[in-house]
């Protein structure tokens, strides 16, 4: 599978009263290419509707089979950040449904062994592009400055998605749709999953979305619990 550069965000975002080189020719081009960029990205926000809305309905079907594999997970005592997930769940009273989306999207790293390196938190005083070098993939919660970072996620003012260093997405409602329009990248742009959350984006495609049929040992055997539950 391949990445996408820098460049293509950046011509996307190009002002274009910018001229990025002096040779007229090259100017003319630049204007054709941002053109038709910018149709991409509207067919990208119109396929992104119908993508997430197939997405949650699929994560839906499996909501209740995971969460139930989530706590027996817990209760055996194989980690206490998937335990404290789980009881921040139990505390909410209002938009359950939203919440377990979270939480099964939030918990499906640690139950697949794996970092859930793909989420970071930062205060609202500081610049989402001072934190995305080196970012490949990733999705960055803004919460209050007078809050503590925690997993409430209350205090959660802005929600990014960061793509090869760049935020190609701000102001998403939540964090289950910052995932979804990630994935949805990812899988439209044939970028490569990065190597530390490879199982939890084959989960995505093949169990929730049934994109492919072949599976990893690690993941068929999450699929088989699923099936019998």
């Amino acid at each position: 599978m391949r990445t996408t550069g820098k460049y293509f965000w950046r011509v996307l975002d190009q002002n274009e009263n910018e001229d990025p080189d002096p040779d007229p020719d090259f100017h003319g081009l630049f204007g054709v290419l941002q053109s038709a960029l910018r149709d991409v990205q509207v067919e990208m926000q119109c396929r992104y509707c119908k993508f997430s809305a197939q997405h949650q309905d699929n994560l839906d079907s499996h909501t209740r089979g995971l969460l139930k594999m989530y706590r027996a997970k817990a209760n055996q005592g194989k980690g206490r950040e998937m335990e404290a997930l789980l009881e921040n769940l139990d505390c909410q009273t209002t938009n359950l449904t939203a919440h377990r989306r979270c939480t099964v999207l939030r918990g499906l790293p640690l139950y697949m062994r794996e970092e859930p390196s793909i989420s970071k938190t930062l205060l609202d005083t500081e610049a989402l592009e001072d934190h995305t070098k080196n970012v490949k993939i990733g999705i960055f919660e803004v919460v209050k400055g007078s809050a503590e970072p925690s997993r409430s996620h209350t205090s959660v003012v802005n929600v990014a998605v960061v793509l090869e260093e760049e935020v190609v997405m701000a102001n998403l409602p939540d964090y289950t749709n910052a995932f979804i329009l990630l994935f949805g990248l990812l899988y439209a742009l044939n970028i490569e999953y990065t190597k530390d959350l490879k199982y939890t984006f084959e989960v995505v495609q093949k169990v929730f979305l049934h994109l492919g049929n072949e599976c990893t040992a690690r993941v068929q055997s999450l699929k088989n619990k699923l099936s019998h539950i």
